[in-house]
């Protein structure tokens, strides 16, 4: 069931850039407003939070994130080998410099191609959507973790498991998706070194040979990124 932020989003969306399309007036089903309306609809489907729904990797533009640019622009160039190869990304560094922006820009491209995904805002959320799968007798977010071609994890090490059964849960979760060569996106405030929750530790070491580290650093760059884009 979608939040009523996301409804109130999709309407907003629809009123501005469907019923007003120049081409159209949102009377035309083949029309691209309607297309990229589906995309928009796809990317609340997949959780993507809605202060990322319009970036692109073009904002990016301050000097200290030209290497991390160029690897997530290749990682994208080359979705399709990712996917085949279940190549996955541990992205780690300080507060705000762009981290779960990025890794949120690779599932709207990725989306953009057809792939399945979904984002989790820590192991947290991961937690509260198993809870609800149990109460209603539903697989929703085994099938999400088991079976969706990329998926993002942000926050680890921000937060514990309540209790043991609910860890094993996850961990076998992210055992099979491992195993089925799955790409997944991991977002870490520090190195995998140094992940304390027992949890964080057995999900990057599933994934530790398909696993490539991208280290961002620097200043608060998100909240810069973001005050532009609301200018516009």
């Amino acid at each position: 069931m979608l939040k009523e932020i996301d409804k109130n989003y999709l309407e907003s969306y629809k009123e501005k850039y469907v019923k007003q399309c120049p081409i159209c007036k949102g009377t035309n089903p083949a029309c691209s407003c309607w297309a990229n309306f589906k995309l928009e609809i796809s990317k609340v489907s997949a959780g993507i939070p809605i202060k990322f729904r319009h970036f692109k990797l073009k904002q990016m533009t301050h000097p200290q994130l030209t290497s991390q640019k160029e690897k997530i622009k290749n990682y994208i160039k080359n979705i399709a080998e990712n996917r085949e190869k279940g190549n996955s990304l541990y992205i780690y560094g300080n507060k705000g410099t762009a981290k779960s922006m990025c890794a949120n820009i690779i599932l709207m491209n990725a989306i953009k191609r057809g792939y399945r995904c979904f984002y989790f805002d820590g192991i947290k959320s991961i937690v509260e959507a198993l809870k609800n799968d149990w109460a209603k007798e539903e697989d929703t977010i085994t099938r999400i973790i088991t079976e969706y071609d990329f998926i993002v994890v942000d926050n680890l090490d921000m937060e514990d498991i309540p209790n043991a059964n609910v860890a094993s849960a996850i961990k076998n979760l992210f055992y099979a998706r491992a195993n089925n060569l799955l790409p997944t996106i991991l977002v870490a405030p520090v190195a995998i070194a140094k992940l304390s929750l027992p949890v964080d530790r057995c999900i990057v070491e599933y994934f530790s040979s398909t696993l490539t580290d991208l280290y961002f650093n620097g200043f608060d760059y998100e909240e810069a990124v973001i005050k532009r884009a609301r200018r516009k």
